[in-house]
């Protein structure tokens, strides 16, 4: 089959940057199920906020894997009115494209950005293509909690047009598929349908944790390493923003370093946009290290060393995040304030702790806790066993390629 996927915001693993997405993990599953798959994608690369090539590109990846990178004008801050210009002008451009090339067999889309899957579902629809419409945030809500206080309750209102655009996308879609029920239970309220049997969840996952060579990675990562041995580790890993400050990790640290808990280390990994406010709270505390960006093999040599993931979210919104299942794929028991689905599982089997959204007491229990080896056992034990069932990589994804080709397959 010839398969079209489309996503403009997830990193595209190539020039040197190795952290593979959800995207990236269905193409290379259908690829390797003999497909012909092309990935649209930006030329802008989201994370280091820099143009990947000059201009439009094909990139090869393999016979029968292609991805297709469209300029658009790239922005400095995620919320801007230049990264809407940004995707206005790759949602045109990329319909426009589409339009002088051979038709697909079927055409996955992500949400977000909406407005490219509004264009794409009108033009799959136009041209008798069977879509399917795949659901990673709540696009456009989280524009309407950025407005101040007063306009929030008119936010539907002032975004009329962008909902009109969502609900139609979802409501003529074949299929739409989600990383958590949550989620996909959104997206059908959205379009105001019926749940049927092609719409499916399927969770991001990870392939589990391999063990590293320390001889491969950077001199500083192995210092780290060397440094926190014979440490608990509590790692949060990620992106430090505003939904994921992790601000309260370091006055949790701050806490227990005046407790004289010297056994209990602090390891944050990952940039942002607050990463310099967090690094100037974080300087004076020894039981805290910034590692800054690390590539899949630093991640994963980190993730080794690691006794429990931490999971900071700020807001009080449903939401099952990549660095979750990069901290399951390592067996470690997780803490984490986000609310939902994640937060069931961790109560039914076990998987770690829950604390309220900016609950710092709540998370400096939770360490506590978790500083026990029994209890970190008891949960690790139960998170391999979860991870197996539900989270490998693997399985998730030759789960969510047959369901293309079973979509592929309404018109034949």
């Amino acid at each position: 089959m010839n398969i079209w996927l489309l996503q403009i915001g997830e990193p595209i693993p190539i020039g040197g940057f190795d952290r593979k997405g959800r995207l990236s993990y269905l193409c290379d599953s259908l690829a390797k199920r003999g497909h012909r798959i092309i990935r649209w994608g930006s030329a802008f690369n989201h994370l280091t906020k820099q143009m990947i090539s000059e201009g439009d590109a094909d990139i090869q990846i393999s016979e029968n894997y292609t991805v297709k990178l469209i300029r658009g004008l790239g922005y400095k801050k995620n919320i801007s009115i230049r990264r809407w210009l940004d995707h206005l002008i790759l949602e045109k451009r990329i319909v426009k494209i589409a339009k002088k090339m051979d038709l697909p067999d079927v055409i996955f889309i992500a949400i977000p950005p909406h407005g490219l899957a509004y264009e794409m579902v009108r033009f799959a629809r136009k041209m008798r293509v069977p879509v399917i419409v795949d659901i990673r945030d709540q696009w456009p809500d989280i524009f309407v909690d950025m407005l101040p206080g007063v306009l929030r309750k008119f936010g539907k209102y002032i975004f009329a047009y962008e909902y009109f655009k969502l609900k139609n996308a979802l409501s003529s879609a074949d299929s739409i598929t989600a990383m958590m029920e949550d989620l996909l239970l959104w997206g059908l309220d959205s379009a105001k349908r019926e749940k049927s049997k092609r719409d499916k969840v399927f969770y991001i996952g990870n392939h589990a944790t391999k063990t590293i060579d320390l001889n491969t990675i950077r001199s500083e990562v192995q210092n780290v390493i060397k440094k926190l041995s014979n440490k608990i580790i509590f790692t949060f890993i990620g992106t430090f923003n505003n939904f994921y400050n992790p601000s309260i990790i370091v006055e949790v640290a701050k806490l227990l370093e005046k407790d004289g808990r010297n056994d209990i280390a602090f390891v944050l990994a990952g940039n942002g946009g607050c990463y310099e406010e967090v690094a100037k709270k974080a300087e004076a505390l020894k039981n805290v290290t910034m590692t800054g960006w690390l590539n899949q093999q630093e991640l994963m040599a980190v993730l080794n060393i690691s006794d429990v993931g931490i999971c900071p979210l700020n807001e009080d919104r449903p939401c099952f995040p990549n660095k979750v299942f990069n901290y399951l794929s390592a067996y470690l028991p997780v803490i984490s304030s986000t609310p939902g689905e994640f937060e069931r599982l961790i109560n039914d089997y076990r998987l770690g702790i829950y604390y309220k959204p900016g609950d710092k007491t709540g998370l400096y229990n939770a360490v506590l806790e978790l500083s026990k080896k029994e209890l970190r056992n008891e949960m690790s034990k139960n998170v391999r066993q979860q991870f197996s069932e539900q989270f490998d990589a693997e399985r998730i994804y030759s789960d969510f390629a047959k369901h293309i080709e079973d979509v592929a397959s309404i018109n034949k």
